[in-house]
């Protein structure tokens, strides 16, 4: 795996990239391209009325409005939350292109730390070519 860093206005980044020997084949056949690591931190939402977006993920695919059988579609699923599943994964297009939002659904009364596991499914002809998975550390404050 390739690591690169990078601090931008108080966010932690830290991105793995997988590089495989030519001859190793389990390498090859795993589907994990990329692992992100980032965090953030919120403000205790007390009167949350309507979901927040609080991360957007770009990527550099083209958002189609008709589906295509040959176009990569991306699809963007929170496999690991908090116990109450305060937060939503929605795929949208901007400028073109797909881009993830996660957006916090459910107030959470801070101080608190939780992980969210985010996997961004690259999908081409109904199957999963790729995918990447993104872990987000948020923390809330009291």
């Amino acid at each position: 795996m390739e690591v690169s860093r990078s601090q931008k206005d108080n966010l932690v980044f830290l991105r793995c990239m997988k590089h495989c020997h030519p001859h190793d084949q389990t390498c090859q056949s795993d589907l994990a391209h990329l692992i992100t690591y980032t965090s953030l931190s919120l403000p205790t939402i007390t009167d949350l009325t309507e979901p927040e977006d609080i991360i957007y993920m770009q990527t550099s695919a083209a958002f189609k409005t008709s589906p295509q059988s040959d176009a990569t579609d991306i699809f963007f699923d929170i496999i690991f939350t908090d116990a109450e599943s305060s937060f939503e994964a929605q795929k949208r297009a901007h400028q073109g292109m797909i881009m993830g939002v996660i957006q916090q659904v459910k107030p959470i009364i801070g101080p608190m730390d939780l992980v969210l596991q985010v996997a961004v499914n690259y999908v081409k002809s109904g199957l999963i070519s790729h995918y990447n998975i993104v872990f987000i550390h948020i923390f809330i404050s009291d």
